[in-house]
């Protein structure tokens, strides 16, 4: 939990993430935790579950964050335009964590048919 990127970063990558791998159990939990844990509004859970925001940082993480996952971590462009908007090296690594620990729990709930126990989203 000790990270240079903010709880609500985090949460933004994970509902970015598990839309993108279609986890309804995810993005489930995730929009619940942002909403009521985190206090997002229902803007902001929209938006990041497209992967922008209206913060420009933000906005670089999550394109980042997509990147990663889509190209399965071979994203060098991707991690050249984060570094131009300012992220730095730690914060990257710590994207690319993050994206990996939400790839980990979408595919594991994926796999495994997890009951959705929050109000359901649908990717």
């Amino acid at each position: 939990m000790r990270s240079t990127l903010s709880a609500k970063t985090r949460e933004l990558i994970s509902l970015a993430v598990a839309q993108s791998d279609n986890c309804e159990y995810c993005l489930s939990a995730h929009a619940y935790g942002a909403e009521h844990a985190l206090h997002l509004s229902a803007e902001e859970i929209a938006a990041a579950r497209k992967g922008t925001s209206a913060n420009p940082r933000a906005q670089a993480v999550l394109a980042l964050a997509l990147a990663v996952n889509e190209k399965r971590g071979a994203a060098e462009d991707d991690v050249a335009a984060a570094r131009a908007a300012g992220l730095t090296d730690k914060e990257i690594a710590e994207v690319v964590a993050n994206v990996a620990l939400s790839v980990f729990t979408n595919f594991f709930n994926n796999t495994n048919a997890t009951d959705v126990d929050f109000p359901l989203v649908t990717p």
